[in-house]
């Protein structure tokens, strides 16, 4: 202020002392905020290269054809992704990478900084569904197996792939059974229930089909896994004919050959029917397709039954054609046999269809055949 005579007065005096402290605090700041930034750099370098061997060793055996490396000198080392064919580092990884190859480096890096931190709770949430199934379990390995991983922390992993499930508490529990707890949770009308799941709950499918078929007090419900214990046998036989027919409300049962039908012989007919007897505990086809082609009775078979898998097959049999093509996706395929595991939860014990779809059906079902 001393070379500007005429403007150094008290008053400017205390705007530019108010000025020259703003200044000084925001530099203060910038240098604070450097600090920062290079205290980060060194926690991803420090953790890149204290496990860089082990990311590249992950890379491999996962199936993806990168490596990590670290390139530069002292304050100027920056982290490089290069494909394995090649000797130039990736440019631009969003663009070249796939989802599931950013997904997966961001996954790992993620379990690296856990571990650098330290948190009391870790939470995943559905890390792997997104993957190829070859990819998921090695994912998982890395994450809970490996020497350098998240085994002895604290962590919440929610899903809604059922693979991992069977890994852990069924192929492998001499692996994970020591630190694992599986549990499946359910949302009904806003109320969060948790069913426990241990290695006897995760069965085949042959298993889950004999166990209701012998059991079950709906003798539509025992007829229907039959029938997809015939699909998942690929047993197109007469035992499949005669079901087959039944669920087309035929009058008499036939047997399809190509674009053929000849009706069962009535010996034959007598004769399946024995077997099928055998198999739920009484069939006899008459009566059975009486039941089929009157909707009250499967109307009300649908309301007393036990869970919501239940309802969407036996709504199936009133062949309704719902207005919307979603929920017609839904009914029709989503919970079909082609798209069930052969390893599987029972949906008898862990209800997989979802409250809308219910909810759906119940409303057609209330319209089209409303209660006495």
């Amino acid at each position: 202020m001393s070379l500007y005579q005429y403007l150094n007065s008290e008053k400017t005096q205390q705007v530019v002392a108010s000025v020259d402290a703003s200044i000084t605090e925001v530099v203060d700041k910038i240098g604070l905020l450097k600090g920062q930034i290079a205290q980060q750099e060194r926690l991803v370098k420090d953790a890149i290269e204290n496990n860089q061997k082990e990311i590249n060793g992950f890379l491999a055996y996962a199936g993806y054809k990168y490596e990590v490396e670290l390139l530069g000198e002292k304050n100027d080392i920056k982290l490089r992704l290069r494909h394995t064919d090649g000797t130039k580092a990736v440019q631009n990884g969003d663009q070249h990478l796939s989802y599931g190859e950013r997904n997966a480096f961001a996954v790992i890096l993620f379990m690296y900084e856990c571990l650098a931190q330290s948190p009391d709770l870790i939470i995943l949430d559905d890390p792997i569904s997104s993957f190829d199934k070859n990819k998921k379990f090695s994912i998982l390995h890395k994450l809970f197996r490996g020497s350098n991983s998240l085994k002895s922390k604290t962590v919440l992993l929610l899903t809604h792939d059922v693979e991992p499930v069977i890994d852990t508490v069924k192929i492998m529990p001499d692996k994970f059974a020591e630190f694992t707890v599986a549990s499946y949770l359910r949302n009904r009308n806003g109320s969060l229930s948790e069913e426990a799941i241990s290695y006897g709950d995760v069965l085949s499918f042959k298993q889950i089909c004999d166990a209701v078929r012998e059991t079950h007090p709906n003798k539509l419900i025992r007829l229907i896994y039959l029938r997809r214990y015939f699909d998942i046998l690929d047993d197109k036989g007469l035992e499949y004919q005669m079901l087959s027919s039944l669920f087309k409300k035929a009058a008499t049962p036939y047997i399809k050959n190509g674009n053929d039908e000849v009706d069962f012989t009535p010996e034959q007919k007598t004769e399946i029917e024995s077997k099928i007897s055998e198999l739920i505990g009484g069939f006899f086809y008459d009566e059975l397709q009486a039941v089929m082609s009157d909707s009250s009775q499967i109307v009300e078979a649908y309301r007393l039954a036990a869970n919501g898998y239940e309802k969407v097959q036996i709504f199936r049999l009133l062949q309704a054609e719902h207005e919307d093509h979603v929920v017609r996706k839904h009914i029709s395929e989503t919970f079909h046999i082609e798209n069930d595991l052969v390893c599987q939860l029972s949906p008898q014990k862990y209800d997989p269809v979802p409250d809308f779809l219910i909810e759906t059906c119940d409303l057609y079902i209330d319209e089209k055949y409303p209660p006495n």
